[in-house]
């Protein structure tokens, strides 16, 4: 027979058993609801970093291959401005009375673009004309008549000359301007049509 006292223990502990179970309940239901809310919660933080990141990443790449085509399309409008000045300026020396103001001008103008902005802008091709341009140049303006050769290498072939005079040079300034010719329509124009234009250095 239990005393009224252990009775009111046992009533006490059960209550009391009672409050935690319910206060355990109240505690799951609310993780319940809680731990997803958080885990969506991190999930939305993970995904609109990733994306952003993507976003910088496609934005990056994007005004990096437009700033290359910018530079691009600068760089070959300012090569074909200087191609066409130093063919010019062959084009003059080749035709013009030696000593004469037009022959003195394109004379230094040659010879500025030779050692400044062509080599800037000048393929491996286009270099050798200039240099075998210069070289019978000299001969020219010399007085060294003899025979002279030169091998090119872009087209594997060697160009002899007899003799150099303004008809050399001439043969000379047709194959630099007939080089940037080939170099500009290789690089800017599609294969379909290039095929209409004559790609022949020699002429």
């Amino acid at each position: 027979m239990l005393t009224d006292d252990e009775k009111n223990k046992i009533r006490l502990e059960e209550k009391y058993r009672g409050e935690v179970k319910k206060a355990l309940e109240k505690k799951s239901v609310y993780d319940r609801i809680e731990g997803p809310t958080k885990l969506f919660q991190a999930l939305a933080i993970i995904v609109g970093v990733t994306l952003s990141v993507l976003q910088f990443k496609a934005n990056s790449a994007n005004q990096r291959e437009e700033a290359a085509r910018d530079y691009k399309k600068s760089f070959y409008q300012e090569q074909m401005k200087v191609y066409a000045e130093a063919v010019s300026s062959t084009a003059v020396l080749s035709t013009a009375e030696p000593g004469g103001v037009p022959y003195t001008d394109a004379h230094d103008q040659f010879y500025q673009l030779f050692w400044g902005r062509m080599s800037m802008f000048e393929d491996k091709c286009v270099e050798q004309k200039m240099v075998q341009f210069r070289k019978l140049l000299i001969k020219f303006e010399n007085k060294e008549y003899s025979p002279i050769s030169f091998f090119d290498s872009c087209n594997n072939k060697t160009n002899s000359f007899d003799t150099v005079d303004q008809v050399t040079l001439k043969f000379a300034s047709l194959q630099l301007a007939h080089q940037c010719r080939v170099y500009t329509i290789t690089r800017w124009l599609p294969v379909d049509e290039q095929k209409m234009y004559n790609l022949d250095i020699e002429q």
